[in-house]
């Protein structure tokens, strides 16, 4: 490896653990995380997984302050009232009107992640609908 590589490795290096250093309390568990992969990660990657944490810790004591201690009751009574309890904790966003995130992270208004790939599919979800595909052209008794 060459002077200049190596030196900008370091440089690179020194910014994550500039930003690691710098970061609220309430973040030490990514901090964690983070000092714990070899090699470390690009300032990119620590920056993304910080604002990941951000954005989970804000849903998450958005739910707990909006539903509070009676929607985790509701997880304990059954499918049926769990079901119901998923859906009216839907985010909606204003500004775009569809469900699932708020006008805060809304992707119309504020760009994606830089980097943001789209979810890949589930296969388990994939494997059924090729069983109910090949339960509705298996021939019955009566034609």
């Amino acid at each position: 490896m060459g002077d200049s590589v190596r030196f900008k490795k370091k440089m690179e290096n020194e910014r994550v653990f500039e930003f690691l250093a710098r970061l609220n309390h309430e973040l030490d568990d990514v901090r964690s995380r983070v000092l714990s992969c070899w090699p470390l990660l690009s300032i990119r990657e620590v920056f993304s997984k910080v604002r990941c944490e951000k954005s989970r810790k804000k849903v998450m004591l958005w739910e707990h302050l909006t539903f509070g201690p009676e929607a985790s009751a509701l997880v304990t009574r059954g499918p049926h009232a769990r079901s119901r309890s998923r859906q009216s904790k839907r985010t909606y966003c204003e500004h775009c009107k569809k469900t699932g995130h708020s006008k805060d992270t809304c992707w119309t208004l504020h760009d994606k992640p830089t980097d943001w790939k789209p979810r890949q599919p589930n296969k388990a979800h994939s494997h059924q609908a090729s069983i109910e595909t090949q339960a509705d052209k298996t021939p019955t008794k009566n034609h």
